[in-house]
């Protein structure tokens, strides 16, 4: 891909989170992404078990059709919980874990959606290995695949994946078993968790499917944390040094803001942040 279709697929790219708008309910912010802010992808984190039944998920289908979005990826609620849900001791878990996840998989499935997110393990739990990591998420990858579904590992700044030795080293057990594990890179986790962007894109590589895109504010009076995130060029993050990096490995997945509700004052706001990411498409 040369530089001029690249500029061309990342400006078309660009979509959002339902989780930018939380804790406004799943299917109002659904709404403002599609009727107000005008996007056509967004990424829907599902927030509680009623919105992955059938008539709440026709409900949000409906919606996307009626306004040519594409959802493209689900975030599901028990991120938070998924150290006790795959990494424990206790074997039989992990099975009826995946069970559990079963119904994320048929909503990406009911939506098109190609992803599904995973955090995995924090780091509080120690000691548990990359070669018992990648076995238990491979099985839930695998479970995801029958539905048509891509579980991808997000770098959440306080677990394992936060850091890009592990996620070269989980890629490597992967490959040497003739499987792949497949990424999201999230900006503001890689600074959070003082991790080189660029480092970890690289790790990532080829297998990097997706991206949560935002900016941070780094002023070096103040500890970087999730305070600092903003939206897309609306912080101090070095744009030209990570696009040229994504156009390196030939990325050409979705952008996908996804900041907190306190990271931004208005939706004026998110219209501002589109408009410049235009403009950086259209002078990069």
């Amino acid at each position: 891909m040369n530089i001029k279709e690249y500029k061309k697929n990342s400006a078309n790219r660009l979509g959002i989170s339902t989780a930018a708008f939380y804790p406004m309910e799943t299917e109002k912010a659904f709404d403002i992404i599609c009727r107000k802010l005008n996007f056509k992808i967004c990424e829907i984190f599902v927030n509680t078990k009623s919105e992955t039944e059938t008539d709440y998920l026709r409900e949000i289908k409906l919606k996307a059709e009626d306004n040519s979005v594409r959802i493209t990826a689900v975030h599901p609620y028990f991120s938070g919980h998924e150290s006790f849900l795959f990494f424990s001791d206790y074997p039989r878990r992990i099975y009826d874990s995946i069970d559990l996840y079963r119904q994320f998989f048929e909503a990406a499935a009911f939506w098109n959606a190609e992803y599904v997110i995973f955090h995995g393990l924090r780091k509080q739990i120690q000691n548990f290995s990359a070669e018992k990591y990648t076995e238990n998420f491979l099985l839930l990858s695998d479970e995801a695949k029958k539905y048509g579904v891509e579980v991808l590992q997000e770098n959440v700044a306080d677990t394992y994946s936060s850091s890009s030795d592990f996620i070269c080293e989980i890629s490597k057990i992967a490959n040497s078993v003739n499987k792949k594990i497949r990424f999201t890179l999230d900006f503001k986790h890689s600074m959070v968790a003082e991790e080189d962007i660029l480092k970890m894109i690289d790790a990532m590589g080829e297998n990097l499917m997706h991206i949560h895109f935002n900016d941070m504010s780094l002023n070096i009076s103040e500890n970087v944390s999730r305070r600092s995130c903003r939206l897309p060029f609306l912080g101090d993050l070095d744009y030209n040094s990570v696009f040229q990096k994504l156009f390196d490995i030939n990325y050409i997945g979705d952008y996908i803001i996804e900041v907190y509700r306190n990271s931004y004052t208005t939706e004026e706001d998110i219209a501002e942040s589109q408009r410049k990411f235009n403009i950086f498409c259209e002078n990069m």
